[in-house]
């Protein structure tokens, strides 16, 4: 079987890790031969690319660049690819390959968690999914929604999962050690790193010595910027700490006891299994569902919307030491038994074979 990963950047974002991650899993698999392709843009995710994969960068300049439509169909033929697992926005490209090589596959990844509310590529999809052999979803409604607007008949749920790394001792995170919050996600305004801030900020956290650490990239742009005065009017410049990406994400974890995510929406974001390997106590905004998770078992949950929620959240773990190692040893077990490599790729195998 060959089967290449279709990602349109290797910026270190969620679908970008997940087709990494599938591409390294796969090359691990008897009789699979597994590579990714880069189609618009590289980034640091190169470096974690497994060494018996083969990679390759296409370079595309729009979404119509014939030169790059048949840049990619010649390595498919060359090596003779008989997949395209296709993430995100990548469809397209795939699909205009198929039309100069019909006899490829194309299975569709879904990673964005807020479809089913904006409709975002609605009329590109409809017609798309004629063409798609299997959609994968990254959580159950997301799966629902294709099954109800698109025209696939093989859809399924496939949970983000995250590969054991070497670590990499580089990231020494600012703070004092077991007192330390880190949020794992790239600075845009649905990660909601502000209302993030405004919670920790009335919490008893900065009295008790905790500190918040943002790890992920950010940007030139007004988000970023009102964050920054944030801090600078409070006067937090010695409780908040921002890092960009950062390489050694295992490195980084391992030094921190909370874990957070606060986004509006998400898919299913696979830092809540990075957390999970890390045996961190995570703190998850409500709008994130994922099976299995439970409330006040694996994690304790909050209204993204409400800064006071944060701050309530916060104050139960930075309180009750008890809670907070009961909470790393039941979502460190779930990951474990739930999202472990050895059953993604058995499920990603079977849907290769149908």
């Amino acid at each position: 079987m060959r089967v290449v990963q279709l990602i349109d950047s290797l910026e270190a974002g969620g679908a970008e890790r997940m087709a990494v991650n599938i591409a390294n899993l796969m090359s691990e698999i008897p009789n699979v031969n597994s590579y990714l392709v880069a189609s618009r843009k590289e980034g640091q995710l190169k470096n974690k690319v497994a060494n018996n994969v083969t990679y390759f960068f296409i370079d595309r300049k729009s979404i119509f660049d014939v030169k790059a439509i048949f840049k990619f169909r010649s390595f498919l033929r060359t090596n003779n690819i008989e997949i395209i697992h296709a993430h995100s926005t990548t469809f397209l490209l795939a699909i205009l390959t198929k039309i100069v090589l019909p006899k490829i596959k194309i299975i569709w990844h879904d990673h964005y968690g807020n479809r089913a509310k904006d409709n975002k590529h609605f009329y590109f999809l409809f017609f798309a999914s004629y063409f798609f052999k299997a959609i994968v979803s990254v959580n159950e409604a997301l799966k629902q929604w294709s099954i109800r607007k698109l025209n696939c008949e093989e859809v399924y749920f496939l949970p983000n999962f995250s590969l054991a790394e070497n670590v990499v001792e580089k990231t020494k995170l600012k703070g004092e050690d077991g007192k330390r919050i880190v949020m794992l996600a790239n600075l845009k305004e649905p990660k909601n790193h502000l209302n993030l801030l405004k919670g920790f900020h009335l919490s008893v956290g900065i009295d008790k010595g905790w500190t918040l650490h943002f790890v992920g990239k950010f940007f030139d742009d007004d988000y970023f910027d009102t964050i920054k005065k944030y801090i600078e009017s409070n006067q937090l410049s010695e409780a908040v700490f921002l890092y960009g990406s950062c390489e050694d994400i295992p490195y980084v974890l391992s030094q921190a006891e909370i874990g957070v995510l606060a986004s509006f929406y998400e898919g299913f974001p696979v830092t809540i299994v990075e957390y999970g390997m890390a045996k961190l106590a995570v703190l998850l905004s409500n709008t994130i569902k994922i099976a299995g998770l439970r409330d006040n078992e694996h994690c304790i949950s909050f209204n993204p919307n409400d800064e006071k929620d944060i701050s309530n959240s916060l104050n139960l773990l930075l309180s009750n030491q008890k809670q907070l190692e009961l909470l790393k040893t039941n979502l460190s077990t779930l990951v474990l038994d739930r999202f472990s490599k050895n059953q993604i790729a058995i499920e990603l195998i079977n849907i290769y074979n149908k």
